[in-house]
């Protein structure tokens, strides 16, 4: 299944952020805090995380180490959304680890666009690994990519 953790402290906008994924055919989980999902990683499998993320966060920072210091997580797909987006804003996200940047609001379509777009990157990044280690075989890849139906 196609499960998405969406880390959002507002109600209301991870409420629609919910209605909006799983009406397009995937599963979510939510929380409002980094911390409580550090404990949903641990607990679930997920394919891919969308948040509000500020670059210089401390929260931000903490679940980006998270991720990279584990082997098993650290091939998980991040967009990061954000309501007051600033300059060079969007580079700095994407620099420090993540694969996808959404300025609110959005649509429906920008949203599933945004995902597939992080999804297709982050198994094109998992496919220049496996070739550097010369595990260029199809299964290699496969196993260490969470793949998504993208249709």
């Amino acid at each position: 299944m196609k499960t998405i953790l969406i880390i959002e402290s507002n109600l209301e906008i991870r409420e629609n952020l919910t209605e909006l994924l799983e009406l397009n055919g995937f599963a979510t989980l939510s929380t409002d805090s980094v911390v409580e999902a550090i404990i949903l990683l641990n607990q679930c499998w997920v394919g891919m995380i969308l948040g509000n993320f500020k670059p210089n966060c401390e929260e931000t920072k903490r679940l980006i180490n998270f991720l990279q210091s584990r082997d098993n997580l650290s091939r998980i797909s991040v967009v990061s959304m954000s309501s007051t987006p600033l300059k060079g804003e969007k580079q700095e996200v994407l620099n420090i680890g993540m694969d996808e940047y959404l300025v609110k609001p959005f649509s429906e379509n920008e949203l599933i666009v945004s995902i597939k777009k992080a999804l297709i990157y982050r198994a094109w990044k998992e496919l220049k690994r496996c070739l550097r280690n010369n595990k260029n075989s199809y299964q290699a890849f496969h196993q260490s990519v969470p793949l998504f139906s993208l249709n």
